[in-house]
């Protein structure tokens, strides 16, 4: 007889029992529903546990005074870089320097302004340790070799070419080409603007300056034809000096950050992001009111959407939800075909999990934003959840929406797939159990070496008088229904099975429970793994005793 190597051939109906009675060990509908419950469960444990950690870190870096805490005396450049940082009348101020000066007196800090001249000084004083804050500097590669930056995204720029007012020949960047094109020594906008001139294949001829007014003094001399300002400090030229104005010829925003000598003050750092992450997101704070004050003409800083984008988010959300619910259905449909009926209740399940999920987070991330971060509890609960939402927290439910939507749908495929294969699993293993149940013969499936018996029909209790229990308690069981004057040839065929050896039948006489001797007939299927060694024997058992009884009368007629 040839070796199966663990397959079972689909012509023996008996080698279908083992694959079959495990995958009948599925989940039930109700279990299915419940496993959804557990793990949206799971899920809001998560966020409020993480809630504990926000709340920690709002403890820690928080609005009260560090009165208890050493005063920290720190040195800050000043440069003349509207509207970030700028002298106004002799005073230092502008955006980030107004901001510092926020955080300074709730932390306790006490600022020294030095106003270093140039940008190419603060960045020198910066890596030589002679200042401990820099302010309106751009991280690069190479900064960050002797920076850290802050990690909070709070004030950008972007680059703009001015020209002298009468200048008509300059809109756009192939008109540069033979120009001569000013901007700020050490300026990642002047380097900026470089690249994409080479990318380009535009040439003018660059020349550096030390500070915006050596820039503005070369423009209105017509030393240069064009200059390189950040175009709110451009626009403040402008108004100034009629001499010169703006060209459509603007470059991408670049941020500017806060900056610490690498590895010195690390403190600085993370207070001053977690305070503007809290300013940023607390409706009135002193960031909006900043914002509005220096940088109201740079459109790219919008703090808060109006409430007519949070409808409009909100709207295209739900049209997402909409599309994933219907395209999930019609796969569904598409892959159940004929067994949808079983599927309704699983869609309908899908389709609340998801929802739910989605305004259970965005509820819950409502509630830790104003507990948390609204100074004074100025909005209300609703304001803060609906119409006030900050931009991060808009993106971060607006993905979280999506990602539950695709998600939903995404079970929706996996739970068609699953019913399909159910259905039709229920259907085979009804007709199976009907065939067994009714045969006469004894059907069973026995692991290899332990002998353990892993399916026996119900026609066990026929023929041998013990119920298919009462085998899969006692591994080896027909070992003690062998009739004794059989026991010799039954230990040396078990040692031949053990090495593959196996006959296709063999005869046998058995003890039945009621005392009773009967003649057994066992035809067998013996199965090997894939190093070739046997690991499981099915066989079916027939009461012969009747035919051999007529078999010994025959042959004392003779």
């Amino acid at each position: 007889m040839g070796r199966s190597k663990g397959v079972f051939l689909r012509a023996d109906p008996i080698g279908k029992i083992q694959c079959q009675l495990n995958l009948l060990q599925v989940p039930e509908k109700d279990k299915f529903v419940c496993t959804l419950r557990n793990f949206i469960s799971c899920i809001l444990i998560f966020i409020f546990i993480n809630s504990f950690g926000v709340l920690e870190a709002n403890l820690a870096y928080g609005d009260t005074p560090k009165v208890n805490q050493p005063k920290h005396h720190l040195r800050v450049g000043i440069f003349d870089y509207f509207p970030i940082v700028f002298e106004k009348n002799g005073v230092p101020t502008g955006f980030q320097l107004e901001l510092l000066k926020h955080v300074a007196e709730k932390e306790g800090w006490d600022l020294e302004f030095q106003f270093a001249g140039t940008f190419k000084n603060v960045l020198n004083g910066l890596e030589h340790k002679t200042l401990d804050i820099g302010m309106g500097i751009v991280p690069t590669d190479a900064r960050r070799e002797f920076l850290d930056f802050t990690k909070e995204n709070h004030s950008s720029v972007k680059g703009q070419v001015f020209v002298r007012y009468d200048r008509q020949d300059i809109r756009e960047m192939s008109d540069l080409s033979g120009k001569k094109v000013g901007y700020i020594r050490e300026d990642a906008l002047g380097t900026y603007f470089n690249e994409i001139c080479e990318k380009l294949g535009v040439s003018p001829t660059l020349k550096l300056t030390n500070s915006y007014d050596d820039l503005l003094a070369a423009l209105i001399a017509g030393d240069v034809d064009a200059g390189i300002f950040n175009s709110l400090q451009g626009e403040r030229y402008s108004k100034k000096y009629t001499q010169i104005g703006s060209t459509p010829i603007i470059f991408k925003p670049m941020d500017v950050q806060y900056a610490v000598p690498k590895g010195s003050n690390s403190f600085i750092i993370d207070t001053l992001d977690s305070h503007l992450l809290k300013c940023k997101i607390t409706e009135g704070s002193s960031y909006h009111t900043l914002t509005e004050e220096f940088l109201r003409d740079s459109a790219q800083l919008k703090p808060v959407m109006s409430k007519r984008d949070v409808i409009l988010v909100l709207c295209i959300g739900l049209l997402f939800v909409i599309m994933g619910i219907l395209v999930g259905n019609f796969l569904v449909k598409k892959m159940e075909a004929g067994s949808l009926k079983h599927s309704s209740a699983y869609v309908r399940d899908i389709v609340i999990f998801t929802l739910f999920v989605s305004a259970s987070f965005w509820v819950i991330d409502s509630m830790m934003l104003w507990f948390n971060f609204n100074d004074n509890h100025s909005l209300t609960f609703m304001e803060l959840a609906i119409t006030k939402i900050p931009a991060d927290n808009i993106y971060i439910r607006g993905m979280f929406i999506l990602m539950s939507c695709f998600f939903g749908l995404f079970l929706m495929k996996y739970v068609g797939r699953y019913e399909e294969k159910y259905h039709v699993l229920l259907v085979s293993v009804d007709r199976f159990e009907k065939l067994t149940d009714n045969a006469k013969d004894m059907i069973f499936h026995m692991s290899l070496p332990s002998g353990k018996y892993e399916f026996v029909n119900k026609a066990s209790s026929q023929i041998f008088g013990y119920s298919p229990e009462e085998f899969y308690k006692n591994p080896m069981f027909i070992k003690e229904l062998i009739h004794h004057s059989w026991m010799k040839y039954f230990r040396s065929q078990w040692e031949d099975l053990l090495i593959g050896k196996i006959p296709p039948s063999y005869e046998y006489q058995i003890v039945r429970k009621d005392g009773e001797v009967r003649w057994m007939n066992q035809r067998n299927t013996l199965y090997f793994d894939e190093s070739g060694i046997p690991n499981a024997v099915e066989g079916i058992i027939t009461d012969v005793t009747e035919q051999k009884s007529s078999e010994a009368v025959a042959e004392s007629s003779f």
